[in-house]
């Protein structure tokens, strides 16, 4: 008996055959191509986010400085109201039966302390009651996001005798 061989052996694949192509054909396909006008391919162009507001951006906008600017005219009333209650009529101007009116002009921090008193137009004896009406009525702290920075206040107080 022969003995059975280990390993079988595979059949060796047959070789490919390549087809020569001759170096003439090679060069007439590549001037075929070059004489040929390229396809344009079309790009999509990319898209650009929208810069502008919508219209419900710009409402919402409105109504954000609407909100902020009633703030701010509520927060003025409570500034007179409380200047208001402070002031005291001069002892001498009742005496004498003086009248007038005062226009002060002060600054405001964001934060809501009086940082100083600027100008004070009107009659004199009136001068020493308006300041301390207006340095007693502060600190007055402001909502958030009403005052970004330092507000210039003028405002007319009325000495009226009843």
């Amino acid at each position: 008996p022969k003995p059975k061989p280990r390993h079988k052996h595979k059949p060796k694949p047959k070789p490919k055959i390549v087809q020569k192509v001759e170096k003439k054909e090679i060069v007439e396909k590549i001037q075929k191509m070059l004489q040929t006008k390229p396809k344009i391919i079309q790009q999509e162009q990319p898209k650009v986010p929208f810069v502008g507001k919508t219209k419900r951006a710009k409402k919402i906008e409105l109504k954000k400085e609407a909100l902020i600017n009633r703030l701010k005219e509520a927060y003025l009333n409570k500034i007179k109201i409380a200047i208001q209650k402070h002031k005291v009529y001069p002892r001498s101007a009742r005496r004498r039966g003086i009248q007038g009116e005062i226009k002060v002009c002060f600054t405001i921090s964001k934060f809501g302390e009086l940082l100083h008193i600027d100008k004070i137009k009107g009659k004199r004896i009136f001068y020493k009651s308006v300041k301390k009406a207006i340095n007693d009525s502060f600190p007055i702290v402001p909502e958030k996001n009403i005052l970004k920075e330092n507000l210039k206040i003028t405002l007319a107080i009325v000495y009226r005798l009843r």
